[in-house]
């Protein structure tokens, strides 16, 4: 018999405010459905307020909301969760995410497998639609953080 293992993704709430498309709901509920044949515990970690709204609650996934307007605070409150969950998998969704869980696993005592989604070629998008000279600032800033994003991980999903 095989142990139990935890696997954590992490959403910025901005991904959470809006409800997914039925293809992503389709994805997710694909993954906890396998996930829930080989004894693997589930939690939705949310940076903010928001709901996600999907209906994973089936597979018995847990889901917990971080809110702290002081990123220091958020890092603290991200860590002593994470910490209480001793995760086995890390799913960090999208560059807050990557960044935030990527910084907190360096200090977790086990060290979970890292596994970071990047969305980038939709963040770089955005930031060049900007019709000031700053476009190319943002843009600098937003392959800095990528990057370092990446570093952080274990694994990479391309989306």
């Amino acid at each position: 018999m095989t142990a139990t293992r935890t696997l954590v993704r992490i959403y910025p709430s901005h991904c959470a405010g809006n409800r997914f498309s039925a293809a992503h709901e389709s994805r997710i509920e694909g993954e906890l459905s396998v996930l829930s044949d080989q004894d693997v515990e589930h939690y939705l970690l949310i940076l903010g307020n928001a709901e996600l709204r999907y209906s994973g609650n089936q597979y018995g996934t847990k889901q917990q909301n971080i809110c702290n307007r002081n990123p220091i605070g958020l890092l603290k409150e991200l860590h002593r969760c994470l910490r209480s969950l001793n995760p086995d998998i890390l799913h960090l969704h999208t560059l807050h995410a990557g960044l935030a869980g990527g910084i907190i696993a360096r200090f977790l005592r086990k060290r979970p497998l890292i596994i970071y989604e990047i969305h980038g070629a939709v963040a770089f998008e955005s930031a060049l639609r900007h019709k000031s000279a700053s476009k190319y600032v943002r843009f600098l800033l937003l392959y800095v953080l990528e990057s370092l994003a990446i570093v952080l991980c274990d694994r990479l999903i391309l989306v």
